[in-house]
C-alpha cells in the first residue's frame, strides 16, 4: 500500500502551541501529568500545561528523562557519553545521586532510553541492552543484550525500546529486530539483518520505521501489513486511530494511511536525537520538538478529510452546499454527517461569493460574472447535464451576497449599489435606496422573511416585502461587519464592527479582528477570532464572554453558517458542526469524494479508440515492418556515434575532422528513400567505419575519461562512486565503443550536476540577506538551505526534481498573491511603526523607508526587495524586543520576580543583543568592544534602552545579579560610550535609523 503526493494535504495552522528555548532540544519524555524536554546543552525543563519549570544538569545532551517509579522525587537521566544518572529533584532544583557503569566503560557511554517492564528497569544505550540493579548500593548495570561479552569496550548501539504486554521489549540493534522476555530474562532475533530506523510499539502491534517504510508486526515478529510513502520518516507515534510521522522537517497526520495532512514544523529535527515525539501531554495534543521548538498539535487533525480548505457554504432548506478551494462542491442532506462531491467547477469559475435556493446555486466568479447552477443527485449527471450558466457581468466587485428562498430572490451587495436577481426570470434590478452605501452583510431572522442589511457607514437597514426601512437608532458607528437580531416583538440586536461586538442599547466587548457573528437561541452568541470561535451568554440587553474554542484552527467566516441554531464551521482542515445546547453535539462531517464518473466515461471511449487504432495499425503492419528496420539500424549508429561526437574536443585536429566528415555522411542517409535495401547497405558500411575511428581515437579517449573520473571523484556525490567504479570496469574490457559511450554517459551525467549546483548557487546567492517571509520565499528559502546536502544524497534525476521545485517557487516569488502578501506586511510594519512613541525617532526614519520601498514595490525585482526589507525588519525587531523587556522589567518593578520572569528578562536580552550584533556590528563590536551579552555592562545598557528612567536599585534584581552595579552603569556611560562618543556620533550619522540614537541619548540628556 503505497500513499500519493495528491492525498497530501498542506496545514497552515495559525495558533499553533509553540514555545521556543534557548538551545536546541534533543529529547521529550513522557511524565505523570505532564512532560520533560531535554536540550543539547544538559538543561531539561518540566511542562505541565504552559507552565515550564527550568532545571540545569551541568551535562551533555539529553537522551531521556524519566520519574523513579516509587519515588516521585527521583529522576533518571540520560544523557551523552555521560553514564545512566539518577539525580534527587527538591523544589528548584536538583542533585546527583548516582551514576551507574559498564564493565570496561565505567560512566563514558551514553544512555538513550529508560523503561520499566515486568518490575525490570531497562535501559538502551551505545554498548547494548542493560538492566539496573534495584538496590542503589549496586551502581554497575547488568547486561541483557549482548550477553557474556569478554568486553563491552565495543560500541553495540541500541536507541529506543519499544515495549508490548508490559513483557516483550522490542530494540534496534546492528544486527537487526531484538526482542527482550522480560518475565524470561531471555533475547532472541526476530528479523536477522533487516534494516529499519526506528521501532514503535502499541497495546498489541509493533511498527518497524524504514526510509520511507512502514511494517506492522505481531507480538511474535510476524508481518502483518506494510505501507510505503512518498517521504521520508524519522519517527512515529500514534493516538487512538490518529497516526503522525515526522520527516526531517515536517509532521504528517493519517487516521487511514491514505489520506494526509502535511505541517511544517518551522525547524529540523535533531539527526542524533532519538525521542522527538510523544503521543498525548494529557491535554490532547502530540509533543514534537524540533530546533529550539517545543510544539503541540492536537489529535483533532485526524478529522480533516477531503472536504478540507472550504471557501464557502450556503443552506437551501433541505441540503448544505459547501466548495472548497480546488472548486469542487459538496452537499449534505440536512441529519446527516457526511457531505458527498456533486459537481467540479472549472479553475475559471472558482467563486468569490455563493447561495443557494433549493438545488440551484448562484455563485459570483472573481471576474465579476453572476453564474446560475442547477444541480441533480447524481455527480456524472451532473458533470454530464449540467453546467454554470452566465446570468449577468457585475461591474464592479461583490461585497455581501445571500438568497431568499420564500420570495425566490437574490440580494447581492457590491460596492456602493444592492442588486437583486430574480431566480425565476434571471431579471436583475437596482434597489435605488441603496444607492452610494457600502454593503457588509445580510442577515435574515430565523422563521421570518425579514432581511437585515448592514453597511459600512451608514448604519442598519430593514427589508421586508421589497421594501426598505432604516434602523434610525444606530448613530455614530462605523465598519460594521456584521450583525444579529433576535426573534419576537422588540428584538434585540448585535452589531460587530472591527474592534467590539455591541448590543444595541446594552454593553459592548472588545472584538478585535473578529469576523462573524452567529446568534443560538437568543441565549448565546459566537464570534470567530482570528483563530477559533469566542462564545458570549446573553441576559436581556448584557453580554459577558464565556470562552474560546479551537484556538488553533482559523476558520473561514464564508464557510461558517448557523443552521437551526447549529453552527456548521468550515476550516483548511474540514467542517465541525457545534450544537451548543447538547452536551455531546460536536462532530466533524465527512467528505466523500466522487471517484467514479466522467473520467471513466472518457476511458472508455479512449479504449475503443485504441481498438480501432489497433485494427488500423494491423493493416500497415507490413509496410512499416521494412522502415522499421531501417529507422532501428540508424537509432543504433547514432547512439554509437553520440559519445564519441561529444568527445570530439579531445581529439587532435586530424581526429576531429575524421568526426566531422563521418557526421556529414550520417545525415545523408535518407530515411524515407523508396530503395530502403540500398540505404540499409550504406549504413552497414558507415557502421564498420566507426569501428575503425573508434579504434584509432582510443588512447586519446581514455586519456580524457581519466580526467572524467577525477572530476566525477571531485563532486562527491551519492551515484559517483558507482559511476566511477562502472567505468573502470568498461575501461578493463578493452571495448572502445564501450568505453566511448560510457564517456558519453559521464559527460552528460557531470553536466547535469554542475548546471544543479550553478542554478542553486545562483538562486542561493540572490536570497542570501533576504526577509524571510510565509507565502513569499518562506519554503524556498527553506528549500536551498538543503541544496549542499542534498548534492551529496541524491541521485542527479531526483536533483533535477529539486531544481524544478526551486524553480517553481522562485517562480512564485513575482506571483500577485506574493505581492499582495508583501504589501500586506507592509501595511502591518508600518502600523507597527506609527504606534511607535518610546523610539519615535527610529520608527519615523524607518516609517520613510518603507515608504519608498512600497511605492516602488511593484517594479522593484522581488528578492532585491525582500533583501533591502530585512535589515529594516532586524530594526522593527529590536524595537518589539524592547518593549517586551520594558514590560517584563515593570512586571518585576511591581513585584513579579519570579525565577522565571528573571530568566525571560535574559532571554530577551541575549536576543536583542544577537540582533543588534547582525546589524550594528561596527558599533556594537568595533566601537563598543561588545563580543557577548553575558557582559554586565551590555545586559545594563539593553535595560536602559528598554527604560531609560528604571530604578538603578533594581537593576541587579532583574539581572539575577547580587550586589551594586552603579560602578558597572558608570563604566558604561564614562568609559565605553563616552569615550567613543565622536564614533558613536559619526555612526549615528550615517545609520539614523539605528539603535545608536538612543544610545547616545543616555548620555547626552
Amino acid at each position: 500500500m503505497a500513499c500519493n503526493k495528491k492525498n497530501i494535504n498542506t496545514i497552515d495552522i495559525t495558533s499553533p502551541k509553540i514555545y521556543t528555548y534557548c538551545h536546541k532540544l534533543t529529547a521529550v519524555s513522557s511524565d505523570k501529568d505532564g512532560y520533560w524536554i531535554g536540550d543539547e546543552n544538559g538543561d531539561i525543563c518540566l511542562v505541565k500545561g504552559m507552565k515550564h519549570q527550568l532545571y540545569r544538569t551541568g551535562l551533555d545532551k539529553i537522551y531521556d528523562v524519566m520519574r523513579d517509579a516509587y519515588d516521585s522525587t527521583m529522576l533518571w537521566i540520560a544523557s551523552r557519553n555521560s553514564g545512566l544518572q539518577k539525580w534527587k529533584l527538591q523544589d528548584d532544583t536538583l542533585s546527583l545521586s548516582h551514576t551507574y557503569n559498564i564493565q570496561d566503560k565505567g560512566t563514558h557511554y551514553s544512555p538513550y532510553n529508560i523503561r520499566v517492564v515486568h518490575g525490570h528497569m531497562l535501559v538502551a544505550t551505545s554498548q547494548g541492552l542493560f538492566e539496573v540493579p534495584s538496590s542503589d548500593t549496586c551502581q554497575m548495570l547488568h547486561p541483557q543484550y549482548p550477553l557474556h561479552q569478554a568486553s563491552y569496550r565495543h560500541a553495540s548501539p541500541i536507541t529506543h525500546l519499544a515495549v508490548i504486554g508490559d513483557r516483550y521489549v522490542y530494540a534496534k540493534t546492528q544486527g537487526g529486530l531484538l526482542r527482550y522476555d522480560a518475565v524470561k530474562q531471555k533475547s532472541e532475533m526476530l528479523h536477522p539483518k533487516v534494516d529499519f530506523r526506528n521501532v514503535y510499539a502499541t497495546k498489541d502491534t509493533l511498527y518497524l520505521i524504514a526510509d520511507n517504510k512502514l511494517v506492522l508486526l505481531g507480538p511474535k515478529g510476524t508481518k502483518q501489513k506494510e505501507y510505503l510513502f512518498n517521504f521520508k520518516i524519522t519517527n512515529y507515534c500514534r493516538h487512538g486511530n490518529t497516526s503522525i510521522f515526522l520527516t526531517p522537517s515536517e509532521a504528517y497526520l493519517t487516521n487511514d494511511m491514505t489520506n494526509f495532512k502535511k505541517v511544517d514544523l518551522w525547524d529540523e529535527t535533531i539527526a542524533q536525537a532519538y525521542n522527538t515525539i510523544i503521543p498525548d501531554d494529557g491535554l490532547g495534543y502530540f509533543v514534537i520538538i524540533a530546533g529550539a521548538n517545543e510544539r503541540r498539535l492536537p489529535h483533532h487533525f485526524d478529522a480533516i478529510g477531503n472536504g478540507s480548505n472550504l471557501q464557502f457554504m450556503a443552506y437551501s432548506g433541505k441540503y448544505i452546499y459547501m466548495t472548497n478551494k480546488s472548486g469542487k462542491i459538496y452537499r449534505e442532506e440536512m441529519g446527516q454527517k457526511d457531505a458527498t462531491e456533486v459537481y467540479q467547477l472549472s479553475s475559471e469559475q472558482y467563486p468569490v461569493a455563493f447561495s443557494a435556493i433549493d438545488n440551484t446555486l448562484f455563485f459570483v466568479t472573481v471576474t465579476n460574472h453572476l453564474y446560475r447552477l442547477k444541480l441533480h443527485n447524481s455527480f456524472w449527471v451532473n458533470q454530464l447535464l449540467s453546467a454554470p450558466q452566465d446570468l449577468f457581468e457585475i461591474r464592479t466587485h461583490v461585497t455581501a451576497m445571500t438568497a431568499l428562498p420564500s420570495q425566490q430572490k437574490v440580494l447581492i451587495g457590491i460596492q456602493d449599489e444592492l442588486l437583486r436577481l430574480d431566480a425565476v426570470t434571471d431579471h436583475v434590478d437596482t434597489i435605488k435606496a441603496m444607492h452610494g452605501k457600502y454593503i457588509t452583510s445580510f442577515y435574515t431572522v430565523p422563521g421570518t422573511t425579514d432581511t437585515y442589511i448592514s453597511t459600512l457607514n451608514d448604519g442598519v437597514f430593514y427589508y421586508s416585502a421589497g421594501v426598505l426601512h432604516k434602523i434610525d437608532n444606530i448613530k455614530d458607528m462605523s465598519f460594521i461587519n456584521n450583525i444579529a437580531v433576535t426573534k419576537g416583538y422588540n428584538p434585540s440586536m448585535f452589531l460587530l464592527d472591527n474592534h467590539y461586538v455591541t448590543v444595541l442599547g446594552g454593553n459592548r466587548i472588545t472584538a478585535q479582528g473578529h469576523k462573524k457573528m452567529f446568534l443560538i437561541n437568543d441565549s448565546l452568541l459566537f464570534t470567530l477570532s482570528e483563530q477559533g470561535i469566542v462564545s458570549y451568554s446573553i441576559d436581556k440587553s448584557h453580554l459577558q464572554r464565556q470562552k474560546l474554542l479551537y484556538s488553533d484552527i482559523r476558520f473561514e467566516p464564508s464557510a461558517c453558517i448557523n443552521v437551526n441554531d447549529k453552527l456548521y464551521l468550515g476550516a483548511n482542515l474540514g467542517v465541525v458542526v457545534i450544537h451548543p445546547e447538547k452536551k455531546y453535539g460536536t462532530y466533524w462531517i465527512d467528505f466523500n469524494d466522487h471517484k467514479i464518473g466522467i473520467w471513466t466515461i472518457l476511458a472508455g471511449i479512449i479504449g475503443l479508440g485504441i481498438l480501432l487504432g489497433i485494427y488500423y495499425m494491423a493493416r500497415r503492419s507490413k509496410q512499416l515492418a521494412e522502415s522499421n528496420q531501417l529507422r532501428l539500424q540508424m537509432e543504433d549508429l547514432q547512439k554509437r556515434f553520440k559519445g564519441l561526437n561529444m568527445m570530439v574536443s579531445e581529439l587532435n585536429d586530424t581526429e576531429a575532422q575524421r568526426v566531422y566528415e563521418f557526421k556529414r555522411k550520417l545525415q545523408q542517409v535518407d530515411m524515407n528513400a523508396p530503395n530502403w535495401k540500398k540505404e540499409y547497405q550504406r549504413l552497414s558500411q558507415l557502421s564498420a567505419e566507426l569501428a575503425r575511428l573508434n579504434q584509432d581515437v582510443v588512447l586519446q579517449i581514455i586519456k580524457a575519461q581519466e580526467k572524467q573520473l577525477e572530476n566525477i571523484k571531485n563532486l562527491n556525490c551519492i551515484e559517483g562512486a558507482q559511476i566511477i567504479e562502472r567505468t573502470e570496469k568498461v575501461l578493463g574490457t578493452g571495448e572502445v565503443e564501450r568505453i566511448i559511450a560510457q564517456y558519453g554517459i559521464n559527460k552528460n551525467w557531470l553536466n547535469r550536476v554542475i548546471d544543479f549546483k550553478t542554478k542553486m548557487q545562483f538562486l542561493e546567492a540572490k536570497l542570501k540577506d533576504a526577509l524571510v517571509l510565509n507565502g513569499v520565499n518562506e519554503e524556498l528559502v527553506a528549500h536551498i538551505a538543503r541544496w549542499k546536502e542534498e548534492l551529496h544524497h541524491k541521485t542527479v534525476d531526483e536533483m533535477e526534481l529539486y531544481s524544478k521545485e526551486a524553480t517553481r517557487l522562485y517562480d512564485d516569488l513575482f506571483s500577485k498573491k506574493a505581492l499582495t502578501l508583501i504589501m500586506d506586511y507592509l501595511d502591518k510594519r508600518k502600523r507597527f511603526l506609527q504606534k511607535q512613541k518610546t523610539y519615535a525617532h527610529m520608527a519615523s526614519i524607518l516609517l520613510i523607508k518603507l515608504d519608498e520601498l512600497t511605492k516602488k514595490a511593484t517594479d522593484t525585482d522581488r528578492a532585491s526587495l525582500l533583501c533591502q526589507l530585512r535589515p529594516l525588519e532586524l530594526r522593527m525587531q529590536q524595537m518589539g524586543t524592547l518593549h517586551r523587556l520594558r514590560k517584563l522589567m515593570r512586571a518585576f518593578a511591581e513585584g513579579e520576580d519570579s525565577k522565571e520572569n528573571v530568566d525571560h528578562i535574559q532571554q530577551l536580552i541575549a536576543t536583542f543583543f544577537e540582533i543588534s550584533q547582525r546589524i550594528d556590528k561596527m558599533a556594537i563590536e568595533d566601537i563598543l568592544h561588545f563580543t557577548s551579552c553575558t557582559s554586565q555592562q551590555v545586559k545594563v545598557l539593553i535595560i536602559l534602552l528598554a527604560d531609560k528612567n528604571v530604578k538603578r536599585s533594581l537593576i541587579p534584581g532583574m539581572l539575577g545579579i547580587y550586589g551594586n552595579l552603579n560602578p558597572v552603569i558608570s563604566r558604561l556611560y564614562h568609559g565605553k560610550i563616552g569615550e567613543n562618543i565622536e564614533a558613536l556620533r559619526n555612526y549615528d550619522q550615517q545609520n539614523p535609523e539605528s539603535i545608536v540614537f538612543y544610545i547616545l541619548q543616555l548620555i547626552e540628556l
